[in-house]
């Protein structure tokens, strides 16, 4: 597939090479199981966990006790919602979050409405911030649990979160963000910004797929297990663990922390690079979300093309991997919520491409793949395919 550009790094990204090899040994020589510790396998597999839950806790200055790993963010997301709210007390049923959170967190809370919880699901502006002023209206002391994520998935807007803390905390509610898209491309304080509960995932940074994990502050964090079975994990997760996840998911993290400031400036240029020739070359590029400095994640953009329909855009560049929205939504012909949340219509929705680059995509490439998208643009706007049905 060497012929190819992906642009999807929002989705998944590939696995560094230096991670693989960090994984390999743990499926062929160090394969013990790591709560059979009374071998030197068992030992073997125990250590190379605790040296990557101490890993990613010092990405996050956190405490190593606190990381809970999982099979990824959105199984750390059921987690902390339906965890902590089993535990809420019943002076508490009331739980705040914004309506474009990832799928995993919205559809916890309609079903924690199902089961007499009171959710409340904050708008946001034209840009994908919400209004603070409202968010200190509605967080009350009945509230348990405000939800909010660091960093929006498909239009990369951020939150600001240490403002969102402040107003959880003044209510004593707890604050739990998907950090998914967050983590590896900005710097994350865990423990400075009042987050209680953080979900991440290892294939967003370069790591391998099937696992991630839930960040408490065991000092304050409540959640209940969902499963029973076994005392792993602190006995909030009983089961195996998937040890060579864990080993390159610490890893990776290690990596995407090395030169984190110097990493996210190459990400902006050159996803700025490809905002520039896209847009200096074609007329009516809409970009969504906040383009303020600091305001969105490094490596996403997000453009309504209008005139060009999204599948039209990707049939005519197919050799360009790049995203309608959300990885958890593309397989469904349904308007973007996050979108629709910002105000576009149907219409302008389907006209929305999500592009992301990483540490693997060359100039060579940005260059290459904005020069494509100008000239298949201006190729279906010039013969009216922007119906995919046609192009």
């Amino acid at each position: 597939m060497s012929q190819h550009i992906y642009l999807d790094n929002c989705a998944t990204t590939a696995v560094d090479e230096r991670v693989l090899d960090a994984m390999l040994p743990f499926f062929t020589e160090h394969y013990g199981n790591p709560a059979s510790t009374n071998h030197p396998f068992g030992l073997s597999a125990k250590e190379a966990v605790d040296l990557a839950r101490g890993e990613i806790a010092n990405t996050l200055h956190a405490d190593p006790a606190g990381v809970l790993f999982t099979s990824g963010a959105t199984e750390a997301n059921n987690l902390a919602l339906r965890g902590s709210a089993q535990l809420a007390p019943t002076n508490r049923r009331h739980v705040v979050t914004v309506a474009t959170e990832h799928p995993s967190v919205l559809e916890t809370c309609k079903d924690l409405a199902h089961q007499r919880f009171d959710v409340e699901i904050l708008p946001v502006d034209g840009s994908g911030h919400i209004d603070l002023h409202r968010l200190q209206e509605v967080v009350t002391d009945k509230t348990f649990l405000v939800s909010a994520m660091i960093a929006n998935h498909e239009i990369g807007t951020l939150h600001p979160i240490q403002e969102i803390g402040k107003i959880a905390r003044a209510k004593g509610a707890f604050f739990h963000c998907d950090g998914s898209q967050a983590y590896g491309k900005v710097p994350i304080d865990f423990t400075g910004t009042g987050i209680d509960l953080m979900s991440i995932s290892a294939h967003k940074i370069h790591g391998p797929k099937g696992v991630g994990a839930l960040i408490q502050r065991r000092e304050n964090a409540r959640i209940a297990p969902l499963s029973q079975g076994g005392g792993q994990e602190f006995g909030f997760r009983p089961g195996t663990l998937n040890v060579p996840g864990i080993v390159g998911f610490g890893k990776a993290a290690a990596l995407a922390h090395e030169d984190l400031p110097k990493e996210a400036a190459k990400l902006a240029e050159s996803r700025d690079l490809l905002e520039k020739v896209i847009s200096s070359n074609l007329g009516d590029v809409v970009f969504q979300g906040d383009r303020a400095p600091g305001k969105r994640l490094p490596h996403l953009t997000s453009m309504t093309l209008n005139r060009v329909h999204q599948e039209g855009l990707m049939k005519t560049v197919p050799h360009l991997i790049f995203s309608a929205g959300a990885a958890c939504e593309t397989h469904e012909q349904k308007p973007s919520p996050v979108l629709l949340a910002l105000g576009l219509n149907p219409h302008q929705i389907f006209q929305t491409v999500r592009l992301a680059v990483s540490r693997m995509t060359t100039r060579d490439e940005i260059e290459i793949a904005a020069e494509d998208i100008v000239r298949a643009v201006k190729k279906i706007r010039h013969w009216g395919l922007d119906d995919p049905a046609e192009s």
